[in-house]
């Protein structure tokens, strides 16, 4: 967590004017790279759903500090409904949740790193195409990219998708 903290600083030193706000920083890779895994290490408890089979998950998801925690999902009127991850797992619900671009999930954890940026958790992309464009749907709100990838060459849809965030000028780390 501290080489996370030490990267935040370097890029307030190359780009000031983004931290006049919060940062907020998105993990993105394909489907089944460990975004999400990565997620619950950084704040040291299950707070992301994981597991095998394609787009674990499909929902994007915005991680916040707060004293107590707390987690909501953006209904399709556009109110946020707190829940749990039983039941965010249960796939009846994903009728309810939002289908517009956008946060899906918001979550405050009392978690230090988050007093620096917020984190958000896409779904891969590439396992379909409702997962990529609603990875692709946050960029607007975001900061910086963390390009998660399992150890082997990028992947011809990798490439691709990192010269597309290069092109938008964002800063992957």
């Amino acid at each position: 967590m501290s080489d996370l903290l030490e990267l935040l600083k370097k890029a307030q030193v190359l780009s000031p004017k983004l931290f006049d706000e919060k940062p907020i920083i998105a993990l993105y890779g394909r489907f089944q790279t460990g975004k999400s895994t990565l997620i619950n290490c950084l704040f040291n408890r299950y707070v992301a759903l994981t597991g095998k089979g394609l787009a674990t998950t499909s929902l994007t998801a915005l991680y916040r500090y707060g004293e107590k925690e707390k987690l909501q999902y953006r209904r399709a009127n556009g109110e946020l409904k707190d829940t749990t991850l039983a039941e965010l797992n249960d796939p009846s619900l994903l009728a309810d949740v939002c289908s517009n671009g956008g946060f899906h999930i918001e979550s405050c954890i009392p978690a230090s790193i988050l007093k620096h940026c917020d984190i958000v958790d896409t779904p891969g992309f590439d396992a379909n195409d409702s997962d990529t464009e609603a990875a692709l749907s946050v960029l607007e709100n975001i900061h910086y990219v963390l390009f998660v990838m399992p150890n082997r060459e990028l992947l011809a849809q990798e490439k691709t998708l990192l010269k597309e965030l290069a092109e938008k000028k964002f800063l992957s780390l």
